[in-house]
């Protein structure tokens, strides 16, 4: 078994079948008879997983990422300037469920690095919020060269969101998007 830390919320296991059943972490099962061959492909699947953290995700700002919480259009107004690369925190409420799309649209356009809306898939309602959070997330789907946009359960950033937001970035190893 080959545990690789990634963050402080993501953990990647990469090991026999049976040796990956972490609930808390990401699992990267090899289910091959040959001892031999799964030694091999663990050991290769484990430095790729380790070659692209350290090409895109493990890439750290000279400095922690700001954090800028809000959950409305007005309260983005207040905070706009303090944007420009920053994480926006953004909890998903029955009353801005509706604005979602226009609030997205708002935090990019003040340069946001990355975007988490933080919503637990129970409160508010499923049938209040859903197809908002849905059409919100299609939307930052279909706009690759903006800003990323992830849901979380958590208001804490999501180590995904710092890898796409690495990944995103320009380096020096990268040829131009």
């Amino acid at each position: 078994m080959i545990e690789i830390a990634v963050g402080r919320s993501l953990v990647v296991h990469v090991g026999p079948y049976a040796d990956t059943a972490d609930r808390d972490a990401a699992n990267v099962a090899i289910a091959v008879a040959d001892p031999e061959l799964a030694a091999a492909l663990t050991s290769a699947v484990a430095g790729a997983i380790t070659a692209a953290l350290a090409e895109i995700g493990m890439r750290k700002p000279a400095g922690p990422v700001p954090v800028v919480r809000l959950r409305s259009r007005k309260r983005l107004a207040c905070v706009a300037d303090r944007l420009a690369g920053a994480i926006a925190i953004v909890p998903v409420t029955a009353r801005n469920a509706r604005h979602l799309v226009a609030l997205i649209d708002g935090i990019r356009a003040a340069g946001a690095a990355g975007i988490q809306l933080v919503w637990d898939g129970a409160d508010p309602p499923r049938g209040e919020v859903e197809r908002h959070v849905f059409a919100a997330l299609e939307r930052a789907r279909a706009t690759p060269g903006e800003a990323p946009v992830v849901l979380a359960a958590s208001d804490e950033p999501a180590t995904a969101l710092h890898l796409l937001i690495a990944h995103r970035s320009p380096s020096p190893s990268k040829e131009p998007r």
